[in-house]
């Protein structure tokens, strides 16, 4: 993690990966709130994510978080996750924390065409 509070980059782990998100300008992660990252996002609330494959071009998707104490979001984030029970026990665990990212911008570059920027607001 970049201690820079200016960067918005974070790495973290997806609860859903469907195109539908992309449309409804969302998408889930989640973190632990002993984490400095947590404590990163809470200070600043925006991130950005990026995609990447050889078929398209790279795609950074910008916006605002936002945590969801939503518990249906938590027990979802288990299913997906397995992993997640070893870590927090329960979906209502304090410390496990969901948020998702309200897109505002994508921003993608390709060689072929360069940079472009779209605005979803």
């Amino acid at each position: 993690m970049n201690t820079d509070e200016s960067i918005l980059t974070k790495c973290l782990f997806f609860t859903s990966n469907r195109l539908s998100n992309i449309l409804r300008k969302e998408f889930y992660f989640c973190t632990g709130a002993q984490k400095p990252v947590y404590k990163q996002l809470t200070g600043t609330p925006k991130a950005s994510f990026c995609i990447e494959n050889k078929f398209s071009p790279v795609m950074s998707f910008n916006g605002d978080v936002v945590f969801e104490e939503n518990l249906e979001y938590k027990e979802r984030a288990f299913q997906i996750l397995p992993m997640l029970k070893k870590m927090y026990q329960e979906p209502t665990n304090p410390l496990f924390k969901v948020f998702h990212i309200n897109i505002k911008k994508i921003r993608t570059f390709s060689y072929a065409e360069g940079p472009k920027e779209y605005s979803l607001e």
